[in-house]
């Protein structure tokens, strides 16, 4: 999706600013805890839970991980998101 609006975005004629020094801690953060200690908790996590708590909270991943920043940062939400959310709660 990233990608898609990259290139839609170019189309439009629209730039966004290049990285600085003062960006590089911030996310060299994110990356890290993103890449590498978020994965390492989920697995140890998962180690330690049943199958049926392991299986419920990864399907719950995904809509937590939208409704998150909503939450947090009072975030806007589309109607595509909800869509999607509504997809992963119910699917069979």
């Amino acid at each position: 999706m990233t990608a898609l609006s990259a290139v839609l975005g170019d189309a439009r004629g629209e730039r966004e600013n290049g990285l600085t020094r003062a960006d590089i801690p911030p996310l060299l953060g994110i990356v890290l805890s993103g890449a590498v200690i978020g994965p390492v908790l989920l697995f140890i996590g998962l180690h330690r839970l049943s199958a049926l708590a392991a299986s419920l909270l990864l399907n719950l991943e995904a809509p937590f991980t939208i409704l998150l920043p909503v939450w947090l940062f009072r975030d806007h939400i589309d109607k595509v998101e909800i869509v999607a959310i509504g997809l992963i709660v119910g699917e069979p």
